[in-house]
C-alpha cells in the first residue's frame, strides 16, 4: 500500500527505502504496488513487480475498501502498509508499519480530531493485524503500555540510514551546499517537520540562554524543513505549532534562526558535514533517523532522553530531558566548547552506524512476512477426516 510512496519526510524517505530493498534482495516473491494516484505508475520496474492505480473518494475508502477488494481480485498473500493502517476486513493477512505512539505518548502536541481518529483506530489496526513492525524496543513498550498489550504482534525491525550518508563529500559539493541555502558560516542545525512535538519552543529559550553567555559569539541555528504558517514563504503549517515558532520573536532570537526551507535529500550529508552540532530534543520520537544521519557524517548530537531517539543514537549523543531548557543549553555549551566531548561522539556516532544496512532491514522484513505466509497456509491445509471403520 504505497498511497504515500511520494510523501517528504521521515516516513516517506522509511517507505522508499524498504521498498528499494525489499525488491533489491528478493526475486523469489511477486510484488503488487498499489498507488492511489496514476502518476505514481513507473516507479518499481522488475520481473517480480506489478504497478496498479487504484482509486478512492478518500485515503480511508482506499485503505479499507479499494485495496481489500482489488487484493482479493490479485489473490494476494499478504497485504503490507509502510504507514499506520491496515485494511480491518481482508481475506488475507495484513502487515503495518507504526512508527511510533507519538498520539499516545504526547497527546496535546495532535490536533484533537487527529487524536480522536488514532484512539478508536489504531487498536483495531493492532488487533486486525498479523503483525505491526517498529523501529525500538522503546516505541514497542509505549505501544503495549498505552494503546494495546500485544507483545506478540509487535517485532522490532531497526532501520538504517542511507548510504549517502557514509560517502565522502567533496570540497566543491560543501562550498555549493553552503552558497545554495545561504548557510552561515557557523551554525547548529535541526533536522525535521515543525510540529509541537518537535519541543522547538524550547529551543528558542535554550538560544536565548546561549546568546545570555555568549553574546555576539552565538552560532545560529539552521532550521532545515517544513516551518509553520508565521513564516508562509518557506513551507506549510502544522496544527499547533504557531506558538512554538512565537517564542523566537518573544525572546528576541528571531535573528539566531536561519530557514533554508525543505532541503533536498542530496544535499543533506553536506549539510551534515558543516554543521557544529545536531539539536534534536523532541519530546519524543518512535526512532529518530536525523540522529542516525547526524553520526553517520560525523555530526555530533544533542538529543532526547525519552522515547526512540535515546535507542536510535547507541549511547553515542548527549541525551536531555526535553523539558528542561537548563539541561538542552547545557549541553549544547559542552559541545562547543569542549573538544574532547566532540571527538568522542563523532568517534561513537560512526561506531553505531557503521554496518548498519536496509538490506539487512529488508531481510527481516521479507523472513517475518515469510513465516506469516507460510503459517497461514499451513492452518488451511485440510485434514483427512478420521472415519471409523464399520463394524462387519
Amino acid at each position: 500500500m504505497l498511497r504515500h510512496v511520494s510523501q517528504l519526510g521521515g516516513i516517506g524517505n522509511y517507505t522508499r527505502q524498504l521498498v528499494a530493498a525489499m525488491l533489491r534482495n528478493d526475486d523469489a516473491n511477486e510484488y503488487i504496488m498499489y498507488y492511489q494516484a496514476a502518476e505514481q505508475l513507473g516507479r518499481y520496474v522488475g520481473e517480480n513487480v506489478t504497478e496498479r492505480a487504484i482509486s478512492a473518494k478518500s485515503k480511508l475508502l482506499w485503505d479499507q475498501w479499494a485495496i481489500p477488494r482489488q487484493a482479493a481480485r490479485d489473490r494476494v498473500d499478504l497485504i503490507f502498509n509502510l504507514k499506520l493502517s491496515v485494511p480491518l476486513r481482508s481475506a488475507v493477512p495484513g502487515v503495518f508499519v507504526l512508527h511510533g505512539p507519538e498520539q499516545f505518548v504526547v497527546p496535546s502536541a495532535f490536533n484533537p480530531i487527529d487524536r480522536l481518529q488514532a484512539r478508536v483506530l489504531i487498536p483495531q489496526y493492532i488487533r486486525s493485524s498479523a503483525a505491526v513492525i517498529m523501529s525500538t524496543e522503546d516505541a514497542k513498550a509505549m505501544t503495549c503500555e498505552l494503546i494495546a498489550n500485544t507483545p506478540e504482534k509487535i517485532h522490532v525491525i531497526r532501520p538504517a540510514q542511507d548510504a549517502r550518508f557514509t560517502q565522502p563529500v567533496a570540497d566543491d559539493q560543501m562550498a555549493a551546499t553552503r552558497a545554495k541555502y545561504g548557510l552561515p558560516d557557523r551554525f547548529m542545525l535541526f533536522v525535521g517537520g515543525l510540529h509541537r512535538i518537535k519541543n522547538f519552543g524550547r529551543i528558542a529559550e535554550a538560544l536565548a540562554a546561549l546568546r545570555s553567555r555568549l553574546g555576539d559569539a552565538t552560532p545560529p541555528l539552521v532550521a532545515a524543513g517544513f516551518v509553520t504558517a508565521t513564516y508562509p514563504e518557506k513551507g506549510r503549517s502544522r496544527w499547533g505549532a504557531d506558538r512554538e515558532m512565537a517564542r523566537i520573536d518573544e525572546l528576541g532570537v528571531r535573528d539566531l534562526v536561519h530557514f533554508p526551507g525543505y532541503v533536498d535529500d542530496d544535499d543533506l550529508p553536506a549539510l551534515y558535514r558543516l554543521a557544529e552540532l545536531l539539536l534534536f530534543p523532541s519530546l519524543y520520537e518512535g526512532f529518530g533517523f536525523p540522529v542516525l544521519e547526524a553520526q553517520a557524517c560525523g555530526c555530533p548530537v544533542v538529543t532526547s532522553a525519552r522515547g526512540g531517539t535515546r535507542e536510535a543514537s547507541g549511547g553515542a549523543a548527549l541525551l536531555v530531558d526535553p523539558y528542561d531548557t537548563e539541561a538542552i543549553t547545557s549541553a549544547i555549551m559542552d559541545l562547543l566548547s569542549n573538544p574532547a566531548t566532540r571527538q568522542r561522539l563523532i568517534s561513537a556516532g560512526h561506531a553505531n552506524t557503521a554496518g548498519r544496512s536496509w538490506d539487512d532491514t529488508a531481510a527481516a522484513v521479507i523472513d517475518l512476512f515469510e513465516r506469516i505466509v507460510r503459517a497461514r497456509n499451513s492452518a488451511q491445509v485440510p485434514r483427512t477426516p478420521k472415519i471409523a471403520p464399520r463394524p462387519n
